[in-house]
């Protein structure tokens, strides 16, 4: 079933891709853990209140102080972001969303980052510099096309170097995108998922 899921990239869980899941490993265990991704969020709606729109202020957030960070030409720029400030600045975001931020980030092509966690679900993550290739991104289709587009350019540009120069061509917005049949296969698995037992 996940493998009928569209992703773009590389198959299986070695290699740079993106899809509506975390990659798949070629052979699942019973503990192989895979997450929805923020793209999953765009294809269900049922996902985009928890997952999809506050991903996306959350990434402005980080762009922000991105572009108020103080530069030095001897040092290299470190931007980091605490639970305490989100929620400062989130007020009314829920607890329970803050304290799944980092993970939620780790899950999307190019802002994987380091961060810390605390017995008691606090945290302090480095905002990764590659949220502002983001900037003009205002919506999760528009952060979704962006996301394959940069792992299609990080792909082609390994293949430069590999085969002499000769790029790969460019997905079509429907192989990467594909929203009817590929929303029934989505809700299935997650419908898989509630059926089974809890591990343990």
């Amino acid at each position: 079933m996940l493998d009928s899921l569209p992703r773009i990239g590389s198959s299986g869980s070695l290699g740079l891709s993106y899809g509506f899941t975390t990659a798949v490993p070629r052979i699942l265990a019973a503990d192989t853990r895979i997450a929805l991704t923020v793209a999953a969020a765009w294809a269900l709606e049922e996902a985009r209140s928890d997952l999809g729109d506050p991903f996306l202020r959350v990434l402005h957030h980080m762009i922000t102080l991105w572009r108020s960070a103080p530069r030095s030409p001897n040092e290299v720029t470190r931007v980091t972001l605490t639970s305490g400030d989100l929620q400062g600045a989130f007020p009314h975001m829920r607890a329970r969303i803050i304290r799944l931020v980092p993970e939620h980030f780790s899950r999307e092509p190019l802002l994987s980052t380091s961060y810390s966690k605390q017995q008691d679900g606090t945290w302090t993550m480095d905002v990764p510099r590659d949220v502002r290739r983001y900037e003009h991104t205002t919506d999760l289709l528009g952060y979704v096309s962006e996301a394959c587009r940069q792992v299609h350019q990080v792909l082609q540009e390994a293949d430069r170097e590999l085969f002499a120069g000769r790029p790969t061509p460019t997905p079509p917005l429907d192989a990467v995108l594909h929203l009817g049949a590929s929303r029934t296969a989505l809700l299935k698995w997650l419908w898989h998922q509630k059926q089974e037992p809890p591990r343990g």
